[in-house]
């Protein structure tokens, strides 16, 4: 444990979405309040912490990209449970990145550190047995879902609520067709291809080639992680679309303009319905991933959406080997001309459903953190 009188946090984050989940956590603690250790990116930095390495090295998407860098991986795990040895923090925080805090803290399990997961791992999706595995691992698993408490026996679970719902989203600040000179003809396509490097290579081509089939009369807005900005900018400079790059501060405001999305899986999709905003949900991966996902991916749906209302078939899902533009298209061009009033109607349970007990999620861990370490 911390040998002097502040407790000490080590948190983890393994991409952009984990980076500002953890942030939502750090914001709580008075300045000085705590020490922080860990791994992860921008946002957590302006709270205090001093990344271990460049949390984009963790950024891997399927079963191809995890064999392909395995030695590298596999190094940069076990710098961290040297650097967490060395340290003894009083409470190690993995968020997310389920395969990567599976291991990590596998390595720890002779500290006497309390071991919390935030984002319990998705055992409803695949590898159902794995929910034991976890639970003998961690101290704790904070839930973005309330179906989730149930399936880990033996472990503390907390419903956190979801960070999407901390608050209802404002209204658009500006108008941002006016801003980015959008015609007022042209209907608006977000385009999310995601923020991890193997989703930008086996999505983003796919994407714009099913918006090139909408027609003339179509404007992209693309909102935009730091780290694959200019990879998507010049997918679509070559395109010959209509398109502005969203960064982060407007991503909000840019979404609520547009009239249908095309995103891959994952937060993003539910973040696109609390904004009320419609879409069609695409993804695609290597050959050996998706053989590797056949055996054991197991639900239905795979967007938020859908499994968060029930498994109701609300949102059009194109995944894997079903996955082409012109499906995508034909799929986007029924939203548009039906102006996405189902969908929308639907989304509107979703905040309710996934409220936080305490307002915000990050409060709600703050809170269990707080009550562990005794601060």
């Amino acid at each position: 444990m911390a040998k002097n009188n502040k407790k000490h946090i080590y948190i983890i984050a393994g991409e952009a979405s984990g980076d500002l989940l953890g942030a939502e956590i750090l914001k709580n603690f008075k300045k000085d309040e705590v020490e922080i250790s860990g791994i992860g990116g921008e946002r957590m930095s302006e709270f205090g912490l001093k990344s271990l390495f460049d949390y984009n090295d963790l950024a891997v998407m399927g079963a191809v990209d995890i064999l392909t860098r395995y030695n590298f991986l596999k190094s940069r795990i076990q710098m961290t449970v040297d650097d967490i040895k060395q340290k003894k923090p009083d409470i190690v925080i993995t968020i997310d990145a389920q395969s990567f805090s599976r291991r990590i803290t596998q390595g720890i399990q002779d500290l006497d550190s309390h071991k919390m997961q935030v984002v319990a791992p998705s055992v409803w999706a695949s590898r159902k047995r794995r929910a034991k595995l976890y639970a003998r691992l961690f101290d704790s698993i904070m839930c973005i879902f309330p179906f989730e408490q149930k399936l880990f026996k033996g472990v503390k679970t907390y419903f956190v609520g979801h960070p999407s719902c901390d608050k209802k989203p404002d209204k658009p600040k500006i108008d941002l067709r006016k801003k980015y000179n959008v015609n007022k003809n042209d209907k608006l396509i977000a385009l999310l291809a995601g923020s991890r490097s193997g989703e930008i290579k086996y999505c983003l081509d796919m994407y714009i080639k099913a918006i090139k089939k909408l027609g003339s009369n179509i404007h992209v807005f693309a909102p935009v992680v730091k780290s694959q900005k200019d990879k998507i900018k010049e997918e679509l400079e070559k395109s010959g679309l209509k398109y502005n790059i969203i960064e982060q501060d407007e991503k909000n405001d840019a979404l609520q303009h547009c009239d249908c999305a095309i995103a891959t899986i994952g937060t993003v999709t539910l973040e696109l319905a609390i904004l009320g905003v419609p879409m069609v949900v695409a993804y695609n991966t290597s050959i050996i991933s998706e053989l590797i996902m056949r055996l054991f991916y197991y639900p239905p749906y795979a967007s938020l959406p859908n499994i968060v209302l029930g498994h109701k078939k609300i949102v059009p899902e194109f995944v894997r080997d079903k996955a082409n533009p012109t499906k995508i298209a034909n799929a986007v061009n029924k939203i548009l001309s039906s102006g996405g009033i189902e969908q929308k109607k639907e989304f509107k349970k979703i905040f309710k459903l996934l409220k936080s007990p305490d307002g915000e999620y990050g409060k709600s861990i703050y809170k269990r953190i707080k009550d562990i370490i005794k601060i």
